[in-house]
């Protein structure tokens, strides 16, 4: 074999323009192929950094009678599940939360957890240096302790672990450094940087705060328990519990975190693979091609008793010789790669740190390069099992025919090539469409020329509303005196940044049916929020200064609830209490819906908006209209901010139209890597019409320069070969079409106000392929046109 391998690098060294092309095309196929699965694997395939992570699971609270498919979990409703669910080992409490880390004069905000003690236990994990938190810890006024994520104590504090046992200053107040959790396997994602405990009050554990479902619950399950015993437990806790309409779900922690991603990355790895299918069909033509420019050499060697064995190792041998040199290059270009993915959106998924090239990757690029080389060692073998010497040695070469087998076999790989490439064009004109027609959609406001961040005051310093609502103010104050500023104004969670519902009722609704509950999503605004976003008011007015803590209560709602709830009726003026500001609002206004969640679905849930003087918000994000570009602001603005509280850090700093370009990364990353394996394809595909018509051109030379001598004209050659390519590509047209109908309802979770059978795709893309394939047939073609009938003839 090492002698085999040996005279294949020589005989390639004497064509290297053949190899350095069945090498690139290798290199991109296989490439493509390692760095999508890289993401695959981490994300669907590779366990969560936990021990026995199968045994985790997500518990959930739902409502779907308010239309709430999945909601958080109370502290009531925790300590419930935890204490009577014998499905449950262990089980935890937490809920994401934003500090201020104040150093040198210095704040920044950082994403951290409020934990109950058992968040460790639970997940099997314990801190690297230092020690977890204790029961005593989680109570109130002795839950100033921290745990550190590895790397802000490797940004911040320099991987010194003499902070251990120092305090550092969070939100305001000193917090206790007490552990540092290890590299790549803190929280289970390393923007999570540190995390507190979860000091539960007693309004916290008492029954009036069952419906305040703010936390998120994971549980480990008993060895000998299973997902199905958990949902049957919560189910029966659930109908002896007083409170109807909410439901308990329980799903496997990993397949929480990766159900919204799953479809994507399966049609990714799909699409690479056909990409890899291509190349495969493509360096079997040129292979095969190759193999019957040397039918005398292969000829000699049987007539000289060497079997058809010893024949399939040499053609194996050199398939390895490409085909590994085509793995190697693939997985230097997808170590190049990976950045780019995370570009596209891979720092959206779950679990992020984990794409990388490791060795299972390096396994299932081993596993393509080896298929890749038994297949391309048989297409070409297979031409040549039937050989007789005899018969190849008296006239098969002298005829110059590359046999009708051979021709059938490089038919039959570049109508497939044509098929898989039209599979992949028609996948990517339709998430091209869907992309396009997102870009129209009207969210409900206008995101030109604004710049938007976001704060969030200390507890322990801005107590209550009015703390915060003074605080707000004098910063709007300052903001709106800033040249260049047209408005400013503040929400407490600014659409696509998530969301807080809560349920209310209508004074003189009556319900429509059993057990409905009105819920929907609870604004905090500053006054000149509508002007600010654009957003139309409808009917009323809008709120004023004069609407402060001291005046009557007031309220807006949105169009989507003035048409479910008062159809028929006027709002103004009628009453709505809420239960998280527990007295009666009266409507004062009525404004335009907004998409708050999704540019892709319709609104479905109802907002209220609530204005800040009456209220206050624990956190805030600011809003502000320019006249020049945003992020000439973004300076003036931390400039500002730190006047008046050097401890407020201001962080995640966008405009409105990052925002809105954020929201669409599940949809714009499948568009790109699509439309990109699609243009790969058709390259592809172009290619292997042209060597196959360019090779039958120059096997028929004798036909050609015979015809000519006859009479024929040149635009009957060009039909003839151009009408050879023609029909291998309009059966790889009619298979690629059968498929895509097929298959392309598996597309349906990437679009948006397109059919996975639209019409006009299916007709614009095979009438562009075929004009593709026209112009790769035409070279042939005319080189065909060129023949010298009276030199051919002599030749012979």
């Amino acid at each position: 074999m090492l002698h085999d391998i040996k005279y294949a690098l020589r005989q390639l060294r004497r064509n290297p323009g053949f190899a350095i092309g069945v090498v690139t095309i290798l290199a991109f196929a296989i490439g493509a192929n390692t760095a999508e699965f890289s993401v695959t694997h981490a994300i669907l395939l590779k366990p969560l950094p936990f021990s026995h992570s199968d045994q985790l699971v997500w518990v959930n609270s739902a409502h779907p009678e308010q239309g709430l498919p999945e909601a958080g979990v109370s502290v009531p409703v925790y300590l419930e599940r935890r204490a009577q669910i014998n499905a449950f080992a262990d089980s935890t409490l937490f809920n994401f939360v934003s500090f201020n880390l104040s150093r040198s004069g210095l704040a920044e905000q950082i994403d951290g957890l409020r934990v109950t003690p058992s968040f460790f236990s639970t997940l099997g994990v314990i801190p690297w240096k230092g020690r977890a938190f204790t029961a005593g810890e989680a109570t109130p006024g002795r839950e100033k302790v921290a745990i550190l994520g590895y790397p802000l104590w490797q940004s911040l504090f320099g991987s010194d672990e003499a902070v251990l046992g120092h305090d550092i200053r969070l939100n305001g107040e000193n917090y206790r450094v007490i552990g540092i959790m290890s590299k790549g396997s803190a929280f289970g994602d390393d923007r999570i940087k540190i995390c507190v405990p979860f000091a539960f009050t007693g309004q916290q554990m008492s029954e009036g705060e069952r419906s305040h479902e703010y936390s998120s619950m994971i549980a480990r399950l008993r060895p000998d328990a299973t997902i199905e015993q958990a949902r049957q437990e919560i189910d029966a806790l659930q109908r002896r519990d007083a409170q109807r309409g909410v439901v308990g779900t329980v799903v496997g922690l990993h397949e929480y975190e990766v159900r919204k991603f799953r479809p994507m990355l399966l049609i990714l790895q799909a699409a690479a693979a056909l990409i890899l299918l291509i190349a495969c069909a493509n360096v079997a033509n040129l292979l095969l091609v190759r193999a019957t420019a040397r039918r005398q050499e292969l000829a000699i060697r049987l007539a000289l008793g060497s079997g058809h064995f010893r024949l399939a190792r040499q053609l194996l041998a050199e398939s390895l010789v490409l085909v590994f040199a085509g793995g190697i290059s693939g997985v230097l270009l997808s170590v190049g790669v990976l950045p780019l993915l995370r570009l596209l959106g891979g720092d959206t998924l779950p679990n992020p740190q984990a794409i990388s090239i490791d060795w299972t990757v390096l396994g299932f690029t081993l596993l393509l390069v080896l298929g890749s080389s038994l297949f391309f060692a048989l297409v070409p073998l297979i031409s040549i099992w039937r050989y007789n010497p005899a018969e190849e040695l008296r006239g098969g070469i002298a005829r110059g025919s590359a046999g009708r087998s051979g021709g059938l076999t490089r038919g039959a790989l570049i109508a497939a090539e044509v098929g898989l490439a039209l599979m992949l064009l028609i996948a990517a004109g339709l998430t091209l469409k869907s992309f396009l027609k997102l870009q129209d959609v009207r969210p409900g406001f206008t995101s030109d020329n604004v710049l938007t961040c976001s704060l969030s005051p200390p507890p322990g310093i801005y107590k209550d509303g009015v703390a915060q609502n003074a605080l707000c103010t004098e910063i709007l104050r300052r903001l709106r005196a800033l040249p260049g500023v047209r408005s400013a104004s503040a929400i407490s969670t600014l659409p696509f940044n998530g969301w807080e519902t809560s349920s209310y009722s209508i004074k003189g609704y009556t319900p429509k049916k059993r057990g409905e509950g009105l819920n929907g999503r609870m604004e905090i605004i500053d006054p000149a929020y509508f002007q600010t976003m654009e957003i139309p008011l409808l009917r009323g007015r809008v709120f004023s200064g004069a609407d402060t803590n001291s005046a009557a209560p007031v309220v807006i709602i949105d169009q989507f609830l003035a048409h479910h709830y008062f159809a028929g009726r006027d709002p103004i003026g009628q009453q709505i209490k809420s239960l998280s500001y527990n007295r009666s609002r009266t409507i004062i206004g009525v404004v335009g819906e907004v998409k708050s969640d999704s540019l892709v679905e319709p609104v479905a849930k109802e907002t209220l908006y609530f204005p800040l003087a009456q209220t206050g918000s624990e956190r805030m994000t600011l809003v502000i209209k320019t006249d020049a570009a945003p992020r000439t602001l973004v300076t003036p603005l931390r400039e500002a901010v730190a006047q008046i509280d050097p401890e407020l850090a201001v962080y995640d700093v966008r405009t409105l139209d990052q925002r809105l370009a954020d929201s669409l990364v599940t949809y714009r990353s499948p568009t790109i890597l699509l439309t990109f394996f699609g243009a790969t394809a058709l390259v592809l595909a172009a290619l292997g019409l042209y060597g196959v018509l360019a090779y039958s051109v120059s096997q028929r030379t004798r036909e050609i320069g015979i015809r000519m001598a006859l009479g024929a004209q040149n635009r009957a050659i060009l039909t003839m070969v151009v009408g050879q390519g023609l029909r291998l590509t309009l059966l790889g047209i009619v298979f690629g079409l059968g498929a895509s109908f097929a298959l392309n309802r598996f597309l349906r979770s990437l679009l948006f106000g397109v059919s996975a059978s639209d019409p006009l795709t299916y007709v614009i893309i095979p009438t562009a392929l075929m004009i593709v394939a026209v112009l790769a047939c035409w070279l042939p073609a005319r080189r065909a046109t060129r023949v010298d009938p009276a030199v051919t003839l002599r030749a012979e």
